[in-house]
């Protein structure tokens, strides 16, 4: 890997500038800037995954045990979750 000395602050600046410009941004971001922000995620307390385990959540045989059942229930709120939070 080539390191490069790179000026954040000039380079801050420079997305902030664009971001103005183009009025409207979507910023993709993990879990530490919703929390730090005091948006709930997941893993928070109160979080989804408290209730579901996320390895079990995502596993085909999870979904495949759910299937016509629950699931619709299970992907319904989660994305309440999301929506709320």
């Amino acid at each position: 890997m080539v390191k490069r000395n790179v000026d954040t602050e000039a380079l801050y600046k420079e997305v902030a500038a664009l971001m103005v410009e183009q009025r409207q941004c979507v910023a993709l971001t993990g879990a530490g800037v919703s929390e730090e922000s005091g948006i709930p995620t997941f893993r928070s307390k109160g979080g989804i995954w408290e209730k579901y385990d996320p390895i079990e959540f995502a596993s085909i045989y999870f979904i495949m045990e759910k299937a016509g059942t629950a699931l619709p229930r299970i992907v319904a709120e989660v994305n309440k979750f999301r929506r709320l939070n």
